[in-house]
């Protein structure tokens, strides 16, 4: 049996976690961001600035994204997000498939992914920030040619 302070903590994680769902639901637009650190070779040093579609089936939110990088690149993306009792998943679209990146769950004060997302040679890791009137996914990749930073910011 849980203590009242165990009841106390899941309800105040969840409380947070469906906080950010919430704002999730609300979005119109995004700002993106990618920046290749030390020792990469990919060169993703880029931002820019779209609009984000957002459809909600009950504890279901589907992203889809489009935006313009200031090199004039227009980029189209898929996302979604499920809230459940014990956290929120964050699921990309690729392959013809929703496929399950990362379970977010709160971490010494922050949400962040529960694992990292194995796509080899790289691994994917996930942190979400929310302010109240945004929400920002930053993605750390680290792999053997890449070391990278990725972040959408939903409005």
């Amino acid at each position: 049996m849980l203590s009242a302070v165990e009841v106390q903590t899941v309800f105040n994680v969840m409380n947070m976690l469906e906080k950010i769902f919430e704002r999730l639901a609300s979005v119109q637009t995004l700002a993106f961001a990618s920046q290749s650190l030390s020792g990469s070779k990919m060169d993703w040093n880029c931002t820019g600035e779209g609009e984000t579609e957002v459809v909600r089936a009950g504890n279901l939110l589907t992203f889809r994204d489009r935006f313009r990088l200031d090199t004039g690149r227009v980029c189209r993306d898929e996302k979604q997000w499920r809230l459940f009792s014990d956290g929120l998943e964050f699921f990309h679209y690729r392959n013809q498939v929703f496929e399950r990146i990362f379970t977010f769950r709160e971490c010494g004060g922050g949400i962040e992914a529960e694992q990292p997302y194995a796509c080899m040679p790289d691994d994917y890791f996930g942190e979400l920030f929310s302010d109240g009137t945004s929400v920002t996914l930053t993605i750390k990749i680290v792999g053997t040619r890449k070391n990278e930073v990725i972040r959408y910011v939903y409005r």
